[in-house]
């Protein structure tokens, strides 16, 4: 890409509350169709994300920018797919890019971009909240290639490709991605939608990408050193199994002594090993405590505290919340994440 450009625009950051990207509602999906005109044509599905886009064509009308998407950014990942294009620009910091059919754009939180102009453009876009991004890709967490950036970008908040992919979609690529992105867009019009189907069409389109990813890249290492990449992959086993962090099987499983994965972690995620566990173990009380299965005690012991105590005052120092404040404002929009450094 180009050397970073300079925009005089202010950039708007979206927030999950803009949307209602709350903790019992992470996903959101959307189309949006501009004529040759420059007039919207409805697609009349996420009532929540019509009314955000009548803001927006509100606000460029008023402001005379009604040709363009201004420069934003999102507390969220957003993942577009290009259906339509006619001379249309996607517009980061980084440089301009023309659109075509079968593009698909991936946004880490905190990445600024537009379009310019909108007259022609037809697009869907599926919106995911970044503390439930990892588990929505748990089923592919051994995956290679763009699956292994995209969750580093979400584990540890270090971007490739400077939090921006760009994949172009052969047409039965662009057609399977279609097909899933139609059947989030009419599960998205019912009242309750079900995240597990709408999670399983997501996933299913990541590997469409995933696959174009490799093949166009000729690679499908992870950009974090493979030692790293298995250290966490161990640290969220013992999450998921609810045993205590163990240095004897880190060093065991990655064949290195202490000092050196220890050293190797922290220079590539930015964390230690402690930090980023106690981290991952926070997000997935958050995630069980919206599920509403579980006790705010059994959620303690399956995640490893040594005992309730433990994990209200863990989880209070991490969220500014008890686990019990948070399990009952659920519903509300999602308590905010701080970005990483690297990405405000």
């Amino acid at each position: 890409m180009e050397e970073k450009a300079h925009y005089s625009q202010d950039i708007v950051c979206t927030s999950n509350a803009d949307v209602q990207l709350r903790t019992s509602r992470p996903f959101r999906v959307k189309s949006m169709h501009w004529d040759t005109t420059g007039q919207t044509i409805a697609a009349g599905d996420d009532p929540v994300l019509d009314d955000g886009w009548r803001v927006l064509v509100w606000f460029l009308n008023s402001t005379g920018r009604a040709r363009e998407v201004p420069l934003h950014s999102h507390e969220f990942y957003e993942f577009v797919l290009i259906h339509k294009s006619s001379d249309n620009l996607h517009v980061t910091l980084y440089g301009e890019t023309p659109l075509r059919r079968g593009d698909m754009l991936i946004l880490a939180p905190g990445m600024a971009h537009a379009y310019r102009p909108v007259y022609g453009l037809y697009l869907t876009e599926a919106l995911v909240q970044p503390q439930w991004f990892t588990y929505a890709l748990k089923a592919l967490w051994n995956e290679k290639g763009l699956i292994t950036q995209l969750l580093s970008s979400s584990l540890f908040g270090l971007p490739a490709d400077k939090g921006i992919w760009t994949l172009h979609l052969n047409e039965p690529e662009t057609q399977q991605c279609e097909h899933e992105f139609d059947s989030m867009v009419k599960e998205s019009l019912n009242r309750e939608p079900s995240l597990t189907y709408l999670f399983a069409c997501f996933l299913k389109m990541i590997v469409v990408a995933n696959q174009n990813f490799i093949h166009g890249h000729g690679r499908a290492d992870s950009f974090l050193p493979k030692e790293v990449w298995k250290i966490a992959s161990i640290i969220e086993q013992a999450i998921e199994s609810g045993n205590a962090l163990k240095m004897d099987l880190l060093v065991h499983e990655s064949g290195m002594c202490y000092k050196t994965i220890s050293k190797a972690f922290k220079a590539a995620t930015g964390a230690s090993m402690t930090d980023y566990y106690q981290r991952r173990r926070i997000q997935h009380a958050k995630r069980l405590l919206a599920e509403e299965g579980q006790s705010v005690t059994e959620i303690a012991h399956n995640l490893g505290f040594s005992d309730t105590a433990h994990f209200i005052h863990s989880f209070k120092r991490a969220t500014g919340v008890t686990p019990a404040d948070f399990r009952k404002h659920k519903d509300e929009a999602a308590f905010p994440l701080p970005l990483p450094t690297n990405l405000r």
